[in-house]
């Protein structure tokens, strides 16, 4: 989300840090990136941007919709609380450090039972200026 100093960015991300912490265990934010987009003027801009992620317990595949519902919810509010163009929130598969691929583990036959543990997803929300 742009990393900007007036009252609504900052109250947004307040509450997406409070609901991802105490949804999800927790959440990262990246303060200050470099970003740049294309505004429907058809300007390059320049901004500044925060990213905040999270993990979810759920395996994507098997709660596809739950991820999906709650991804669209949260990006619903976004644009209630922000006068943004576009807002993305993306919900993303990831391999966590307990999954094992076995072709790459030393010695493990391929004759071995694979064991994998869930995949938990990464919510990914990102919002861009105009």
């Amino acid at each position: 989300m742009p990393d900007l100093p007036h009252a609504r960015y900052q109250d947004l991300l307040t509450a997406l840090t409070s609901e991802f912490t105490h949804t999800f265990g927790g959440c990262t934010i990246i303060h200050g990136l470099a970003g740049s987009y294309l505004s429907s003027a058809g300007l390059a801009v320049r901004d500044r941007i925060n990213l905040i992620y999270t993990d979810t317990p759920y395996s994507f595949k098997d709660n596809f919709e739950i991820v999906s519902t709650y991804a669209h919810e949260l990006k619903t509010a976004s644009f209630a609380a922000l006068e943004e163009e576009a807002i993305l929130v993306a919900a993303i598969p990831s391999i966590t450090r307990h999954e094992v691929i076995p072709d790459l583990v030393e010695g493990f036959s391929r004759d071995s039972p694979r064991k994998y543990s869930s995949v938990l997803t990464h919510l990914a929300y990102l919002c861009f200026l105009r």
